[in-house]
């Protein structure tokens, strides 16, 4: 069958620009955020950081180049922002300063071998917290001689069970920890990391003395999964101790504003590893056993709705309010991922943005007024939002406004009974220009789980074949 004109090709994929994250700043005046695009001739992938005013001015280009920007994140105070980039190094990525108001030349501030995770200020705006994988060091000499960087890897001896990923290939032996960059020194202080375990999750408390993070103490944690505890220690580096949490896995700390809670992800229990994920609070004292507040509702505490041209919404930590009795999430839920509220005391559970869609990476002002995401639907991949404290809700950008000239076809939620006589969520998409009166070839799409969901997000490859 021909294609219809006006309908999404193939080589449309050359002209989407992805947004990636979104960060408003602490004076809740702008939203840093990442734009992916994709060089055609080469096919190569770039992203540069991008700011859009959130009193709708035009958002514009901060950083430019064929280079890759991204984990970009506001100082307290807003003046500086700091991100990461290969600009210097393509195989080696670095953290990288650039003075907001007046712009110029990003500064390197890291000289690391490995790789970089998200980044994290410290309160009083003097330290980066970041997650690091050390390079293997014969990775590190193999790449310094030159004749065994042209022989290349002849053999792997692999300990962990886990040394392999879909998208990442073969992983570095040594695990994700964190370290501290002092900015003003240049000094780095490795504080965890190793060849056993990963430490993740790692977060400030408010007063920038003590860092929070996840681990499993297990001798072998690949063969323990699940056993994930969460620990403070000193930021100046000394011994950790451990909260109350009962086994799980967890991950994505938040201090509360005072200091005296952590809220996190995690599952109920130990293994089953297909449950609904929930939000749960512990206190920072190590007296009590962390409370699961969303125990009581049968909902998916993640984000976890399948996008080809974006990806899943990204996950962020849960928010707190001001004054510290609410936390702000997402839910993934009916092809949907929204945003929700919850009472700390209470455990009312409220819709804060509902819209059908699907919303990820969020983040709120200094003040608590505003809140930035990113927002996309089923004929849009991304958008950066905005909601102020009224409830006013705005679109900030107006990436691949092509699209709206493009004939995608109309698309119909369904439900229906499956097997064991339970309620199943599909869609049906007809083609463009779809008579009812003539009969078309048609597709099953379906996914694996049972932690995914298709849904209100957007798929390139659905509409070119119903294009087809």
């Amino acid at each position: 069958m021909a294609t219809t004109k006006n309908t999404i090709t193939a080589k449309d994929l050359y002209r989407f620009e992805i947004i990636q994250g979104s960060e408003i700043s602490p004076d809740g005046q702008h939203v840093l955020y990442g734009v992916q695009w994709v060089d055609k001739a080469t096919e190569k992938k770039y992203s540069n950081l991008w700011i859009a005013p959130t009193n709708g001015g035009k958002p514009y280009r901060f950083t430019s180049g064929k280079h890759n920007d991204s984990q970009a994140t506001w100082s307290p105070d807003g003046k500086k922002i700091a991100f990461v980039s290969n600009r210097a190094d393509k195989k080696q990525a670095q953290i990288y300063l650039i003075d907001f108001e007046k712009g110029g030349e990003a500064q390197v501030v890291s000289d690391v071998k490995g790789s970089i995770g998200s980044l994290s200020w410290s309160p009083d705006g003097k330290k980066i917290l970041f997650d690091f994988r050390a390079k293997d060091k014969e990775i590190i000499r193999r790449e310094a001689d030159k004749k065994a960087k042209e022989l290349g890897i002849v053999c792997r001896h692999y300990t962990n069970v886990f040394f392999k990923y879909d998208g990442e290939g073969f992983l570095p032996k040594n695990h994700w920890g964190f370290a501290i960059l002092s900015i003003k020194s240049g000094k780095i202080n490795y504080l965890k990391g190793d060849k056993t375990r990963n430490y993740t999750s790692a977060t400030w408390s408010p007063n920038g003395k003590f860092i929070a993070y996840v681990a499993n103490p297990s001798k072998v944690p690949d063969l323990n999964l699940g056993e994930d505890e969460i620990y403070i220690m000193p930021s100046k580096g000394g011994k950790a101790r451990r909260l109350k949490t009962g086994k799980g896995s967890k991950f994505h700390l938040a201090f509360s504003p005072n200091g005296k809670y952590i809220a996190y992800f995690g599952d109920r229990m130990k293994g089953n590893w297909w449950q609904n994920t929930a939000i749960w609070v512990v206190q920072t004292d190590g007296k009590k056993q962390a409370e699961n507040l969303t125990a009581e509702y049968d909902i998916a505490v993640d984000t976890c709705t399948l996008a080809d041209i974006v990806g899943s919404p990204e996950m962020s930590p849960p928010l707190w309010s001001a004054d510290g009795k609410r936390l702000y999430f997402q839910v993934t839920r009916h092809g949907n991922n929204t945003i929700y509220f919850i009472d700390r005391k209470t455990k009312e559970l409220q819709v804060l943005f509902g819209q059908k869609g699907a919303a990820g990476s969020l983040s709120m002002d200094k003040g608590k007024n505003h809140l930035a995401f990113v927002y996309g639907k089923m004929d849009d991949p991304a958008q950066i939002m905005v909601k102020n404290a009224d409830g006013e809700t705005w679109q900030l950008t107006h990436c691949n406004k092509w699209l709206q000239k493009k004939k995608l076809g109309n698309m119909e939620e369904v439900w229906f009974k499956g097997a064991a006589g339970n309620d199943l969520q599909g869609w049906i998409l007809t083609p463009p220009n779809f008579d009812p009166k003539k009969k078309y070839p048609s597709i099953l799409e379906i996914h694996g789980g049972p932690l995914t969901q298709y849904g209100e997000a957007f798929m390139h490859e659905f509409y070119y074949l119903a294009a087809k």
